[in-house]
């Protein structure tokens, strides 16, 4: 059976019991921090959470078959957005003399997010600690595509109202005539 722990976070209040999974549920996903008090039976004093090793992320994350983890799902499709999405900003961007500056390093991180994901497409092992990186990597990516979407959305919205007006205009025009 999984040991019951307590924790008390920053805000000084001790909270528990919970099952070690769930302890570390909440460290990996940053409810707890290493400064934080942890203490389970057998413990004399609460100890910060940097100092029980047994919590520390590499040694929290369930294993898959022989500490294998998979990719998280949807990085790959987030990956490829946001780097088209790059290249296509840097490219509009060229278009213009001051947004060249701008544009051409777009561009390169743009083709080097292509790149690291079709390196990462033919990685057959993924350790515990590019685990924790590629979950980090897969929430930046959602972040980045969603800007990107609400962006693109805003300029076809903008398009749409200006082609509205010009041809309001355009037939107010013709109808003078």
């Amino acid at each position: 059976m999984d040991e019951l722990w307590y924790y008390s976070s920053g805000e000084g209040e001790k909270k528990g019991p919970v099952s070690g999974n769930d302890l570390r549920r909440m460290i990996s996903n940053d409810s707890l921090r290493d400064g934080d008090l942890v203490w389970k039976e057998g413990f004399s004093d609460w100890m910060p959470l940097s100092s029980v090793p047994e919590l520390h992320p590499q040694s929290s994350m369930p294993h898959g078959v022989d500490g294998i983890y998979s990719v998280p799902q949807g990085l790959s499709g987030w990956m490829t957005f946001v780097g088209v999405m790059n290249i296509t900003a840097g490219a509009v961007n060229c278009l213009s003399c001051f947004g060249i500056i701008i544009g051409i390093p777009m561009i390169i991180a743009g083709v080097a997010l292509l790149g690291a994901k079709n390196a990462l497409s033919q990685m057959d092992r993924i350790t515990a600690d590019m685990d924790i990186f590629l979950r980090k990597l897969h929430t930046v990516m959602i972040a980045n595509g969603v800007i990107y979407a609400i962006t693109l959305i805003g300029i076809i919205i903008f398009l749409l109202f200006y082609a509205a007006v010009f041809f309001a205009l355009l037939s107010d025009a013709l109808g003078q005539v």
